[in-house]
């Protein structure tokens, strides 16, 4: 009941609902909810310095749960860290990456856009572990629109002069 309630205010007053979550069991939240809305998830990361306990998390419990979900992910990923490793794992693991120079693109943070969601998360280990889903269609269109633009025009993905 919640989630419609949420809609019909999101519908009516044209705000934003923000959630902030925090800790590993918040950022799990987070992940948890791509899945209950389980529509096509487009990510920007960087696989650098995940948190120990959510990465394994993501790893072994996670990503199976969104495959047997049969929700596909997209990814533009920073390169470094676990990148290459995660890129090899795509047609087993439902997803499609583009990789990216960590250089020219040093992604700091998670952000999944899902359904009428966006959530720019924090997982880096030693940081300060928060997450934040603004819920809003408009919200979303737009940064699914910017996301789009990235991924059609690879050619924009090299800074001039790098």
């Amino acid at each position: 009941m919640l989630p419609e309630l949420t809609q019909q205010y999101i519908t009516t007053v044209e705000q934003p609902v923000v959630t902030t979550y925090q800790g590993v069991d918040g950022l799990k939240k987070i992940y948890e909810d791509t899945l209950k809305v389980g529509e096509p998830i487009y990510a920007a990361l960087t696989t650098n310095a995940v948190e120990p306990l959510l990465f394994s998390w993501l790893t072994k419990t996670y990503t199976k749960k969104r495959i047997e979900a049969k929700i596909p992910v997209k990814v533009i990923v920073a390169s470094g860290g676990w990148a290459e490793h995660y890129v090899k794992r795509n047609e087993k693991e439902l997803r499609e990456t583009r990789l990216v120079s960590q250089k020219a693109f040093p992604f700091q943070h998670e952000v999944d856009i899902y359904g009428d969601k966006v959530a720019f998360i924090d997982f880096r280990q030693g940081g300060s572990l928060i997450g934040i889903v603004i819920h809003h269609p408009e919200i979303a269109t737009t940064m699914r629109a910017l996301w789009e633009l990235a991924w059609l025009k690879p050619d924009l993905m090299t800074p001039r002069g790098a």
